[in-house]
């Protein structure tokens, strides 16, 4: 799902996992017609593809690149420190 964020590609997928908790940066579907059908809107509608892939894209570069995820890593080491 990052990896999609992250390479402006739009993520259509089943309700697994976490993906709910990310529902306005991704289609989530019930049926492989409603997929396809998804697909093919996107492929039909380039500008509406792209506004939608940027959004998820400014949402991964916010949380969830390398120098972000090494910082939580740093603050919580140093929280770890500081109580031991």
């Amino acid at each position: 799902m990052y990896e999609s964020f992250a390479s402006h590609t739009p993520f259509i997928t089943r309700n697994v996992g976490n993906v709910s908790g990310h529902a306005e940066f991704l289609k989530i579907v019930k049926t492989p017609e409603e997929m396809a059908a998804m697909a093919n809107n996107f492929l039909n509608h380039p500008h509406e593809r792209a506004v939608f892939a940027d959004s998820a894209f400014h949402f991964w570069l916010k949380h969830h690149t390398w120098a972000h995820i090494a910082k939580q890593y740093e603050e919580l080491f140093g929280e770890l420190l500081d109580k031991g």
